[in-house]
């Protein structure tokens, strides 16, 4: 029977694994940062050599190292409080052992150190900070109110803005997308606050929601939302007015029917599905890169 059971998990491992490190969420990291070299350094006709350059390459795989050590330790730190909020998508513990759940988060962490070392020390810099704040958010700050929320939303803008610390170039277009994935993120972030409130408050965390109310965060939103439209129209109208209109058709409207979906949500399912379509939008301004 303890052969059968040892079996069962070992034959699981892959997919428990694949959901565990949350592997669609790194090939849009690793393709954002792709789209940033083609699109935003350029020229497009080079797409070839971004795609074989060796630098980007180790940069890229360096960032998947640690965001997917991030989402490891963030369930590590999480089991209790996600086998009331998510019961069915629960994975260390069952799956995965915690022993080595924790012995993956640190050969992670170790090769998206190890990986940037040829390319930049100030990168390197940039990576180690990442992997404290993220040991950090999922010990301690995740379950404060706000805190938690900047902090994930900086690391989001940063592995965006970490292309123009590599090539040099672009700073101040790609610094307005820094921008732009640092408030969606920061939106979808409280919207999972509200997913979860149930578990977490019966552990005593402090996000947003617990603390201010589900009305008082959907207001943080709503003025998040307003500094983000504010920044599309103003750099449309500096940079490329023909811009506005692919803003207009890939976000701005999308994100209408987001603001009115919110106004009325007050489930966990509604909820939910915010949190998706917020991803869906930070795709949609991904592919407007295409157009710049």
């Amino acid at each position: 029977m303890t052969r059968l059971l040892v079996s069962s998990r070992i034959s699981n491992m892959p997919l428990a694994m694949y959901k565990l490190i949350r592997f669609p969420n790194l090939v849009i990291v690793a393709f954002t940062q792709y789209c940033i070299a083609i699109f935003l350094i350029g020229p497009v006709s080079d797409w070839y050599l971004f795609l074989t350059n060796t630098s980007l390459n180790l940069l890229v795989l360096s960032t998947i190292c640690i965001a997917a050590a991030g989402y490891i330790i963030n369930d590590y730190y999480d089991i209790k409080i996600d086998i009331i909020n998510k019961p069915t998508r629960l994975i260390i513990g069952r799956s995965i052992s915690r022993r080595y759940a924790m012995v993956m988060h640190i050969v992670l962490n170790f090769l998206g150190l190890i990986l940037v070392l040829p390319i930049s020390y100030s990168i390197l810099a940039l990576n180690l900070l990442s992997v404290f704040l993220l040991w950090w958010y999922s010990n301690y700050l995740k379950r404060q109110a706000i805190w938690g929320n900047l902090v994930v939303s900086i690391l989001t803008g940063l592995s965006v803005f970490v292309v123009a610390i590599l090539f040099k170039k672009s700073e101040l277009i790609i610094a307005i997308y820094a921008l732009f994935a640092f408030i969606m993120s920061f939106i979808r972030e409280i919207i999972k606050d509200m997913e979860d409130v149930k578990g977490d408050k019966n552990y005593g965390c402090q996000t947003a929601p617990i603390k201010f109310g589900i009305r008082f965060s959907k207001k943080i939103i709503y003025w998040a939302e307003f500094v983000l439209v504010l920044l599309l129209f103003v750099f449309s109208v500096w940079f490329d007015p023909y811009m506005l209109l692919v803003y207009i058709v890939m976000i701005i409207i999308p994100l209408g029917f987001f603001t009115n979906y919110l106004v009325q949500a007050d489930t966990k399912k509604n909820f939910s599905f915010l949190s998706k379509f917020c991803k869906g939008l930070m795709i949609c301004g991904i592919l407007s890169m295409i157009f710049i």
